[in-house]
């Protein structure tokens, strides 16, 4: 009798933990199936944001641009940063009337509160007009303000079909890389007609 009841525990003690293992092979399952769903929505949403940012003639990709820096070396050092013109594109919101498209830089060393922005109009050819883009510190009515290094750029395209209700069709960030390129040349002072010397201005 003992041994009866022995071998019945034995046998209870086994298909406790088989639905042990059975629950915890189920979790470890449905855990892995989350983080493949969590990795694919997220390579589709970076596919997507491949598809915006700022086009311009010297660089291929959408998310980096270059500012031009002249540096004067010799009699008379010094630095001049250039400006670079670009337009903002999105291959999956095309242009369309009355759209227009706001940028907001909250790239460091930038006011959060007045972050430094553009609106530019988003109605016609294949993007927006063209944007002007320079180094500084604060926003600038006449270029869009960036730093060099990473700029977090924050986009709204909107529809101003109802001036008084403005609609926001899509909105997000993406990350802008702005670098430098240098071009060297030497500057000495020169001599002006009453024998005294200066350094030139260009």
């Amino acid at each position: 009798m003992f041994l009866k009841v022995l071998k019945k525990i034995r046998f209870t003690k086994k298909i406790y933990l088989s639905i042990l293992t059975l629950i915890a092979l189920s979790q470890t399952a449905l855990i892995q199936s989350m983080k493949a769903s969590e990795l694919e929505s997220g390579s589709q949403e970076d596919k997507v944001e491949d598809f915006l940012g700022i086009e311009t003639i010297n660089s291929e990709s959408l998310k980096y641009i270059s500012i031009p820096r002249t540096v004067y070396v010799g009699q008379c050092p010094g630095a001049r940063n250039g400006k670079t013109e670009g337009y903002f594109v999105d291959y999956n919101t095309p242009v369309a009337p009355n759209l227009v498209v706001k940028l907001e830089n909250y790239a460091r060393g930038l006011s959060p509160q007045r972050p430094p922005y553009t609106v530019r109009d988003y109605d016609q050819g294949r993007a927006s007009d063209k944007i002007k883009f320079k180094l500084g510190t604060e926003h600038n009515k006449v270029n869009f303000t960036v730093r060099e290094g990473l700029n977090p750029i924050k986009y709204q395209i909107i529809d101003e079909t109802n001036r008084k209700e403005r609609v926001i069709l899509k909105s997000g960030m993406f990350m802008l890389k702005v670098g430098i390129e240098k071009t060297v040349y030497k500057r000495n002072m020169e001599r002006s007609s009453n024998g005294s010397y200066y350094c030139p201005l260009w």
